[in-house]
């Protein structure tokens, strides 16, 4: 039972850490009129509201800075434009 016990309470400590590790955090954040601009017309285009852009962005740039990561290119086809390739600087 001692052994049972000591599980219960190990599962318990890391399901604690998970929960912990899952919850939302609150942010203030400063943008240039310019920022602020361009998350109004994201927002409004999406019909999202400004923490779902700004969840949203953070998904993409992750994603695209892992590509980055493994010497990835990022190539992109703009109809009328062509094809491009996106840099990331550091």
């Amino acid at each position: 039972m001692t052994n049972q016990a000591a599980v219960s309470r190990d599962e318990l400590a890391k399901t604690t850490v998970e929960a912990r590790e899952r919850e939302e955090h609150r942010i203030n954040l400063r943008l240039s009129p310019e920022a602020k601009d361009a998350l109004d017309m994201i927002a409004n285009d999406r019909h999202s509201s400004y923490s779902e852009v700004i969840r949203r962005a953070l998904g993409t740039e992750q994603f695209l800075w892992n590509v980055k990561k493994k010497n990835g290119r990022i190539i992109i086809d703009i109809p009328g434009e062509g094809i491009k390739e996106i840099v990331l600087s550091l």
